[in-house]
């Protein structure tokens, strides 16, 4: 388990320190940052294709909508953590919501409420953990320690490669780390739920 939690020490790092500076840039210069999410949600509707939700669907229905919008990412997240890529990945997501959060009095007219920190704050949280038991398992697969020195050396040696060379077997991987991921399985679900409820309250 000390394992797990440095990789989600080092995931939480990456997603943090973009999330801080690209939050102070979006409230000194918004309107610069507001062509950046402009640009960012162009991209995500052109690559994802994202269904739109009707407005007049049930709380049911929109709950539904959230929860496996998020649940998307969150295996998104975690296949990326895999292939080693986690805190990569946490850079973009730092960037995405930073710009969501600290530009929300320009694009939906209004700060954050308490209520939209907390479901965004779980949104973040259950991603951060998806990553961090998928570089949890890239780890013991890859030889990869859970330090900022043997995940540049190894990202740095291997960027190229679509799928890495394991030092282990995949499975012998899962089966070393299963206990970790059914946690973190449980905790991400948990918290996916949660911050679709509160969502659409």
């Amino acid at each position: 388990m000390a394992k797990f939690f440095s990789w989600l020490k080092i995931n939480c790092i990456f997603f943090l320190l973009p999330f801080i500076l690209v939050g102070i840039v979006s409230i000194v210069m918004p309107d610069l940052m507001l062509l950046l999410l402009g640009a960012w949600v162009k991209v995500i509707e052109l690559v994802a294709n994202p269904p739109k939700i009707d407005d007049n669907c049930s709380r049911f229905q929109l709950f539904q909508e959230i929860f496996f919008r998020n649940s998307f990412s969150a295996v998104i997240c975690f296949l990326v953590g895999i292939v080693n890529q986690g805190p990569i990945t946490m850079l973009f997501y730092g960037i995405f919501y930073a710009l969501i959060i600290f530009l929300a009095p320009v694009t939906r007219g209004s700060l954050f409420s308490l209520i939209d920190w907390i479901f965004v704050a779980m949104e973040i949280v259950a991603l951060i953990i998806s990553t961090s038991i998928g570089s949890y398992i890239a780890g013991e697969w890859l030889g990869v320690e859970p330090t900022f020195k043997s995940f540049f050396k190894y990202w740095k040696e291997n960027w190229k490669r679509f799928w890495p060379k394991g030092i282990i077997s995949f499975k012998e991987a899962i089966l070393k780390t299963k206990m970790e991921l059914i946690f973190a399985i449980i905790i991400a679900l948990i918290l996916l739920i949660l911050s679709a409820a509160i969502e659409v309250l």
